[in-house]
């Protein structure tokens, strides 16, 4: 039989598990969302992913890298739907892009 702290290092292992998969699922759905050009909803779903993540995994975790590339492709995205309209935008989108893309090498 498992002792106490055995036990509840289990139970946590689980929770970071079931954690992982309803993230995964998640960012599925992002992706879909992405793929449908709704763009500021995918953005929304990932942004709650990337923090998630951040909480329940070290910084330089390869999981966050890739939620920030998924966050920098969405911003580039956005900034080609409204490089006819407005530039300032199209070019503020860039930069977070190229934030996004920065931290993720840098995580």
């Amino acid at each position: 039989m498992n002792s106490p702290p055995e036990i509840i290092a289990e139970e946590n292992d689980i929770k970071v598990r079931l954690w992982h998969w309803h993230l995964v699922a998640a960012e599925s759905l992002a992706l879909t969302l992405q793929v449908s050009c709704n763009l500021k909803d995918s953005k929304e779903l990932l942004e709650r992913c990337l923090n998630a993540r951040k909480v329940l995994l070290p910084n330089d975790h390869i999981q966050i890298g890739a939620n920030l590339l998924r966050l920098a492709q969405v911003a580039m995205l956005d900034s080609s739907q409204h490089k006819k309209f407005d530039v300032k935008k199209v070019k503020a989108e860039l930069d977070i892009a190229k934030d996004h893309v920065h931290n993720s090498i840098s995580t």
